[in-house]
């Protein structure tokens, strides 16, 4: 079966390095509709973070599964919560009229 690809592009009216810092910090809250968030680790060691949502009972669990600081990308596997389970999602941070980024490989 084809994997489903979304592509999804935004702007944010904040220098890359300025937004960098703050999606860079996978245990931290880079969401303002996130009530709390911790850092966790997995049986390997693997980075997770276990955050809910403003008004929801529901904790969401999310693992990095990979990380360039020199390329301000990341990306992460949805593990609960989420009814898309298993779906890796990637963030990559770029200056406006930047040359389009690079596909992450994962």
């Amino acid at each position: 079966m084809a994997q489903e690809r979304v592509v999804v592009v935004g702007h944010v009216p904040r220098a890359p390095d300025q937004v960098w810092a703050v999606l860079r910090d996978f245990g931290g809250a880079w969401h303002p509709a996130m009530a709390w968030v911790r850092a966790e680790r997995g049986d390997k060691g693997a980075l997770i973070r276990a955050f809910g949502v403003a008004g929801e009972a529901t904790v969401y669990r999310e693992q990095r599964v990979w990380f360039s600081d020199s390329g301000r990308a990341l990306a992460y596997r949805h593990l609960q919560g989420i009814l898309a389970h298993g779906h890796v999602l990637q963030d990559q941070i770029a200056a406006v009229g930047a040359a389009h980024p690079q596909r992450i490989p994962i």
